[in-house]
């Protein structure tokens, strides 16, 4: 398995964040069609924790499926205030929608 931590702007967001990725091994694509999951952390964890506490990494070669894990530090993944401007929602929806 392959994984890819991407460290990036986001204009959706207006600021850097983070991606957690897993993909299938090189000889493993094409042989089968890979299945695309997207793992959501809760409140208190990151993006991280899928990583460091859970076995998604071995599910994932077994499943032939890529694993992609977004960071969203406490928006609850929905639109919300973000940390300039309460009055102004943050567009993590876009961001989910358009750059995950």
């Amino acid at each position: 398995m392959a994984y890819i931590l991407c460290d990036f702007y986001s204009r959706s967001l207006g600021k850097d964040t983070v991606i957690h990725m897993i993909f299938p091994e090189y000889g493993q694509i094409g042989k089968k069609k890979i299945k695309i999951c997207t793992l959501l952390h809760g409140q208190s964890q990151d993006a991280s924790f899928w990583i460091r506490r859970t076995n998604i990494e071995q599910i994932a070669g077994e499943e032939n499926m890529a694993v992609i894990m977004p960071e969203a530090a406490r928006s609850f993944f929905v639109q919300m205030p973000n940390e300039r401007n309460f009055q102004i929602f943050g567009p993590y929806v876009s961001f989910f929608i358009k750059e995950s």
